[in-house]
């Protein structure tokens, strides 16, 4: 259990590193913001995210 405590912890520091170093540093303010993109209103992205949550409860749950 110890182990498994120790190499998850070093794998998120690694992980946090590794996107430090990949992620340009313009991103660094915004980086999981959910926010709708460039050309998109709100009432459009709700739209989609009504539909797609539609067609995803459909398949998961109508199966």
């Amino acid at each position: 259990c110890l182990v498994y405590i120790t190499f998850q912890g070093a794998g998120a520091i690694a992980g946090a590193g590794l996107l430090k170093i990949i992620v340009p540093y313009s991103y660094v303010g915004t980086l999981g913001v959910i926010a709708p993109g460039e050309g998109v209103s709100s009432l459009e992205a709700l739209g989609a995210e009504i539909i797609i949550n539609f067609l995803l409860l459909f398949v998961t749950v109508g199966m």
